[in-house]
């Protein structure tokens, strides 16, 4: 199995995702909270996740921008996605206690991206969703 940017990213975002709850504030539970949330706003920790979403965002464009230059123009899909997911990292979620003051607009722009994301997941349940990503893993 090759090596590529995009398996690269999906380790990374695994990683990110095991170990970022270590960091979170106390009361994150890993279970009902998000990953946009570990990664929200004054969140402590919160670099894990964005991290993440930075990773696999570029391991994904760049494999995407590889393939749409061969004429491989259905990859425009996993560019657009990959580059949703470097805009969500940038644009943080709001912070998880609800006292906290926070950017709105920042919110609002995580927001905006992030449905880009699960969109598919939506449309496709769970099932769909791991499908994207195997696909993913084999397409790069």
């Amino acid at each position: 199995m090759q090596i590529t940017a995009t398996r690269v990213g999906i380790i990374l975002i695994v990683v990110a995702m095991l170990a970022g709850p270590w960091f979170s504030p106390s009361g994150f539970d890993w279970v009902q909270h998000t990953t946009s949330q570990q990664a929200g706003q004054l969140t402590p920790g919160a670099y894990w996740m964005r991290f993440g979403f930075v990773a696999l965002g570029l391991g994904l464009s760049i494999d995407a921008l590889y393939a749409v230059r061969q004429g491989q123009w259905p990859n425009c899909l996993f560019l657009v996605f990959g580059v949703s997911m470097v805009l969500v990292a940038v644009f943080s979620h709001r912070p998880i206690n609800p006292e906290l003051n926070y950017d709105l607009t920042d919110d609002m722009l995580h927001s905006f991206f992030s449905p880009r994301l699960w969109d598919l997941h939506s449309a496709l349940g769970w099932g769909g969703a791991w499908f994207i990503c195997v696909l993913a893993l084999t397409s790069f």
